[in-house]
C-alpha cells in the first residue's frame, strides 16, 4: 500500500512514497541531485503521514500523485478489499495528507497544493478507481475554497496516462501514437 507525493522547498525537492518503490521502481531513476531527498510515505498510515510532515516542515509545494488501481473496470466486480484499498489510497489518503500539511503550507508566504486526479474521474469506466478519483476531485475543490483564505493555491490536474508502474499494464484506452508538445 502506498502513495507518491512530491514536495519542493526553496532549495530542496523530496519525493515521498513506499520505500520499496523509491528504491526499486523500474520507472524511477536514482536521484543524483542532493537537493532531492526520497522519504518513505504510506498515506493509509497516520504515523507515516506525521513522519513525512515532521521531515518536510519547509515544504512550499505539495503534489499528491499516483494511487492504486484494480484489474477490472466493473465496480460491482471489485472485492471488498479492492474497494477499501482504492478508497483509502485514492481519496482518504490524499485528504489526510492535505490536512496534515495544511499548517505547514499556511505558514509560507506562497505555497501550492496540487492533487493529481485522472481523466478517469470524468469517465466512469474505471470502476472504483474512477469513483475514488472523482471523490478526490470534489475534495480538491473543497480544499481550494478552504485553503484560499490562508494563501494556499490549490490546483487539480486531470491526466490521462503518466509513465508509471500502474499504467504499464495494457490500458483501457491507449494513444496510438506519441503526442509531443513543441513550442
Amino acid at each position: 500500500m502506498g502513495y507518491m507525493a512530491a514536495m519542493w522547498a526553496p532549495r530542496r525537492a523530496r519525493q515521498l512514497g513506499r520505500e520499496h518503490d523509491l528504491r526499486h521502481r523500474p520507472h524511477s531513476h536514482t536521484w543524483e541531485d542532493e537537493r532531492v531527498l526520497p522519504l518513505p510515505l504510506d498515506v493509509t498510515d497516520p504515523a507515516s503521514i506525521q513522519a513525512a510532515v515532521d521531515a518536510a516542515g519547509d515544504v512550499t509545494v505539495l503534489i499528491n500523485n499516483d494511487g492504486a488501481s484494480v484489474a477490472s473496470p466493473g465496480i460491482l466486480t471489485h472485492t471488498d478489499a479492492e474497494i477499501r484499498t482504492n478508497v483509502e489510497t485514492n481519496f482518504l489518503g490524499p485528504l489526510f495528507l492535505a490536512r496534515a500539511f495544511a499548517p505547514t503550507l499556511y505558514a509560507k508566504d506562497e505555497s501550492i497544493f496540487i492533487d493529481i486526479h485522472s481523466a478517469m474521474s470524468w469517465y466512469a469506466i474505471g470502476g472504483v478507481y474512477s469513483a475514488g478519483r472523482a471523490a478526490l476531485w470534489s475534495a480538491t475543490n473543497s480544499l481550494r475554497l478552504e485553503l484560499a483564505p490562508e494563501g494556499v493555491h490549490v490546483v487539480g490536474v486531470h491526466v490521462v496516462y503518466v509513465d508509471t508502474v500502474m499504467a504499464a499494464t495494457p490500458p483501457i484506452l491507449r494513444w496510438t501514437r506519441p503526442i509531443s508538445y513543441a513550442p
